[in-house]
């Protein structure tokens, strides 16, 4: 995707529009690459015929208020998954927020990566990007997001789900 952009003309932004239109281009670079790498991994788990089952993999306790309200919203979120994986990933996500998905639990390998998907996302808004730096309980809960989330990519590593390189 190529992408033009004309620099904001506030008195704040001292960049040209060249070096507005890179910056972008790079982000969206970063976000294109990130989906292939997805869909990749997505795509070699579709190869085989029976779903394949690993270890849910990490503790998840902490922030219940937090992970309720945002993993509520990975469900409400859904739109742009298949509909063949979108119910198992609601399945899987219902069944976490019940309390029923433990560290040794078999959960589906797709939804797994996409739940991973959307911690990182999250941890991304509510810590990373500091838009919540002035809202406690939002940036706690992002902060314990990320460390959830660098937990679960050591696991799809390891289950060589995604590789070393990928986000």
């Amino acid at each position: 995707m190529t992408i033009k952009a004309t620099a904001p003309n506030n008195g704040y932004y001292n960049h040209s529009d060249a070096e507005y239109t890179e910056a972008f281009q790079r982000i969206a670079d970063e976000m294109e690459a990130e989906r292939l790498a997805e869909g990749e991994a997505l795509a070699k788990l579709a190869e085989t015929d029976k779903p394949k089952k690993i270890p849910f993999g990490i503790i998840f306790r902490g922030q219940e208020d937090y992970t309720f309200q945002e993993v509520s919203q990975f469900i409400e979120a859904t739109d742009n998954i298949d509909e063949h994986r979108r119910a198992g990933y609601i399945e899987f996500l219902n069944q976490f927020l019940d309390g029923k998905i433990k560290p040794s639990t078999l959960v589906d390998a797709t939804s797994l990566l996409t739940f991973y998907h959307d911690l990182d996302n999250r941890a991304d808004i509510d810590y990373r990007e500091g838009h919540w730096d002035d809202c406690p309980d939002v940036f706690a809960g992002g902060k314990f997001f990320d460390g959830r989330a660098k937990k679960l990519r050591a696991h799809l590593i390891k289950h060589n789900l995604i590789s070393e390189g990928a986000k």
